[in-house]
């Protein structure tokens, strides 16, 4: 990990914190995989009240529960399709 004694003036001075690191190699790759997540997940929920509320509305409970249903039907067509060229349909 040469580039971590870069980002952090002088490196990890704590062995055990250390030798986490040195034997975690995916440990920053997992942080990012969920930072990537929820961003992700944000930005859907944005652009989903957009599509369904317009640009200067908000959801109500009625408009929640049309949104959560159309991932609910996207979701299914999607593993409808993965089964599908699996041969698993």
């Amino acid at each position: 990990m040469a580039g971590l004694e870069q980002v952090i003036d002088g490196g990890i001075h704590d062995t055990n914190m250390r030798n986490f690191i040195d034997s975690s190699p995916s440990l920053f790759l997992n942080l990012w995989m969920a930072a990537s997540k929820c961003i992700m997940m944000s930005a859907s929920a944005i652009y989903g009240t957009y599509a369904f509320a317009g640009n200067d509305g908000r959801l109500a409970p009625a408009g929640v529960e049309k949104m959560l249903e159309a991932y609910r039907q996207q979701l299914e067509q999607v593993q409808l399709a993965k089964a599908e060229t699996q041969g698993k349909a």
